[in-house]
């Protein structure tokens, strides 16, 4: 649509925008050090580049794999247990707390396991992001009727009110 291709140009611009700038003060800069900050920008702006292609790639193949058939339902507290297992493995500068469902029985959820672990991935990223180093995130999961809920609490800053509108927005960062 219109609007995704309007969120995905802004979303390429920032970031080449601030490649650009450091490119073209890298070379008028003698001090090393100077010159060392601006290529760190431009390798977080390039992983950041990175990051928007292959989140923009899989989002352009979620319609295809959304319209085949529903797989098999699965425990969706076993699949929880197993991701927490393997990011425990590859967050290293945070702990990562599972506290587990309130249920003791089976959670069955038919569902597309690489699709949930990208969104839990996501999210565990953006909670790294703006935790303290050696800080908490505790991954919880209440159960209703219907519904499962996973909830995320980090250590990182509080957003400002006037912002909590803004982060449900497609593609929106703060830094």
């Amino acid at each position: 649509t219109a609007g995704f291709a309007a969120d995905v140009s802004h979303e390429l611009k920032n970031p080449l925008t601030s490649l650009r700038s450091a490119v073209e003060t890298v070379y008028r800069i003698e001090d090393p050090a100077q010159q060392r900050k601006l290529m760190d920008i431009i390798l977080a702006d390039v992983g950041r580049l990175d990051r928007l292609i292959t989140d923009i790639s899989f989002a352009s193949r979620i319609d295809v794999e959304l319209n085949r058939i529903l797989p098999e339902a699965s425990d969706f507290t076993l699949f929880m247990e197993n991701w927490v297992s393997a990011t425990k493995q590859r967050v290293q500068d945070v702990r990562i707390s599972w506290q587990g469902f309130e249920s003791e029985a089976p959670l069955m959820v038919r569902m597309f396991h690489g699709r949930i672990a990208q969104i839990l991935d996501n999210l565990i990223q953006n909670a790294v992001s703006f935790s303290p180093k050696d800080g908490t995130i505790t991954i919880s999961g209440t159960n209703e009727i219907t519904h499962l809920y996973v909830v995320r609490a980090d250590e990182g800053r509080v957003r400002a009110e006037a912002k909590l509108d803004s982060i449900f927005d497609r593609f929106y960062t703060e830094r």
